[in-house]
């Protein structure tokens, strides 16, 4: 079983399975938490006080291309006016989680970027309706689930054209897909 197209070619190449034996069945989210809800309602309750707000969601993993996000945000014209949101286990016995925070320091970041921790699924939603834009910026990503979480919310992505992220965004259409 595949989760989408590049899975199974992922599955019939490097693991020579047959082809026609690997079936797609996409993955579904929860419609009934992840759904559209009023963005300043959520603002208000997140505290978000700035006029943009990026979000993250995902594992503080090298993979997953914050530094990237980090990087970029760097270059706006506007980066005084914009909030990132890191949403993931933001231990910092973790060596990705000190190397972005020294990251976040060296760009003089610090009251723009947020590490928010762990968030329970049934308050994830709040987060994804909050955003102006889940920034999905991973160097690999096998599916992107949190991708789905934040469309079905009604929310745009920003994702690296990788794994499956590109089966999940269409470009100009539900978000962008930019060169990873």
């Amino acid at each position: 079983i595949a989760s989408h197209s590049h899975e199974k070619e992922f599955l019939t190449h490097y693991y020579h399975a047959p082809s026609n034996q690997v079936e797609i069945i996409p993955c579904g989210v929860d419609k009934y938490l992840f759904k559209p809800f009023k963005k300043s309602k959520a603002r208000k309750i997140l505290g978000i006080t700035r006029p943009y707000m990026l979000l993250f969601v995902g594992r503080m993993d090298p993979l997953k291309g914050v530094d990237i996000l980090l990087e970029a945000i760097n270059f706006m014209d506007r980066t005084k006016e914009i909030e990132i949101l890191l949403v993931g286990d933001n231990s910092s016995d973790q060596p990705e989680v000190q190397r972005l925070r020294h990251l976040v320091d060296y760009l003089h970041l610090s009251t723009q970027v947020r590490f928010v921790g762990v968030i329970p699924q049934e308050e994830l939603y709040l987060y994804y309706n909050a955003a102006d834009a889940l920034v999905m910026p991973s160097y690999s990503e096998s599916f992107g689930l949190t991708t789905l979480e934040a469309m079905a919310c009604g929310t745009p992505v920003v994702a690296s054209r990788v794994g499956g992220l590109p089966a999940l965004v269409k470009d100009g259409v539900t978000g962008f897909l930019i060169p990873w």
